[in-house]
């Protein structure tokens, strides 16, 4: 995947799943390859596609998903919509 397709934005209050960070998660959006669309930790380099995300919701309920982080109680739903 080129840099150059690629769209990074933050997601505001967003903890990292494996860090416990918090604004360090960023979604990265292939502009010619939608399908190829990951989150990340700029901290620790942390990453799930998008269709990591989506397997694992056909796997689950269709109720949102939940993530602790490794240093933290508190519990954070993180929902991704695919692109109509």
């Amino acid at each position: 995947m080129s840099n150059s397709r690629l769209k990074k934005r933050f997601i505001a209050g967003a903890n990292c799943p494996h860090c416990g960070e918090l604004d360090k998660i960023a979604w990265y959006c292939d502009t010619l390859q939608p399908d190829d669309d990951y989150i990340a930790c700029v901290r620790c380099d942390y990453t799930v596609s998008q269709q990591d995300i989506l397997n694992l919701a056909k796997a689950t309920t269709s109720a949102p998903q939940t993530i602790t982080p490794a240093n933290s109680t508190k519990e954070q739903a993180i929902v991704w919509h695919a692109k109509t």
